[in-house]
C-alpha cells in the first residue's frame, strides 16, 4: 500500500468513527470535526478508538487536546470522550455568551447523555470572569452548574483546598 492511499484510508477510518457533534451547541453541531494525533487505534467491535501523541480535537467553538483522547461508542452512538494529559485542556464559547469556558485538568471525562464534564487532578474550570480549582470539579452543561471537591476519588492523595474566584455581578441600570 502506497502512502499516500494509508493516509487516505487512515483519513476516511478517522472520519467514520468520529462521533459527529461533540457537546451539541447549535452552531457547533452543524461544524467539521477536525482531529489531529500521532497514533491511532479503532476496535470497532468494542466502539472504542484512542488517539495518542498531541492529540487536538475541534469542532466549531469546542477544542479539546491531550495526549491521549479515548471515543467510546455505544448502541445510541458517542457515550463518553476522555481526554487525559499534563494538562489535557478544553475550551468552548457557549451559545449566548462572550466569554469562552476554559478548563484544564490531568483528565477529563465528558458524559455525552448527561452534557456533564468531570475534571480530575489538578483541575481548573474558567467560566466568564469565574474560576474554580480542586482535585475534582464536574460542570453540569445542561443546568450550568459546577460541583467542586477536594479529593478526586481516585488518587486517594493528599486534599487539595477548593479555590474560587467570583466576580461581582454588574449591576443593571435602574430605569426612572
Amino acid at each position: 500500500m502506497t502512502w499516500n492511499r494509508l493516509i487516505s484510508v487512515t483519513t476516511l477510518l478517522l472520519w467514520l468513527a468520529v462521533p459527529r457533534t461533540l457537546f451539541g451547541l447549535a452552531g457547533d453541531r452543524e461544524q467539521p470535526i477536525q482531529l489531529e494525533a500521532d497514533r491511532v487505534e479503532i476496535d470497532e467491535r468494542r466502539g472504542v478508538s484512542i488517539y495518542s501523541g498531541n492529540v487536538r480535537l475541534i469542532q466549531g467553538s469546542t477544542h479539546i487536546s491531550g495526549e491521549k483522547i479515548t471515543v467510546n461508542n455505544g448502541k445510541n452512538g458517542l457515550e463518553t470522550l476522555v481526554a487525559s494529559g499534563a494538562p489535557a485542556r478544553f475550551r468552548q464559547l457557549p451559545d449566548g455568551e462572550t466569554r469562552e469556558v476554559v478548563a484544564t485538568a490531568k483528565k477529563m471525562e465528558y458524559q455525552v447523555g448527561k452534557r456533564m464534564l468531570i475534571l480530575t487532578g489538578n483541575a481548573r474550570l474558567d467560566k466568564g470572569q469565574d474560576q474554580f480549582s480542586g482535585a475534582k470539579l464536574e460542570y453540569d452543561m445542561a443546568k450550568n452548574l459546577i460541583r467542586a471537591k477536594s479529593v478526586d476519588g481516585e488518587t486517594g492523595g493528599k486534599p487539595q483546598r477548593i479555590q474560587m474566584i467570583i466576580q461581582p455581578q454588574t449591576p443593571t441600570p435602574k430605569r426612572q
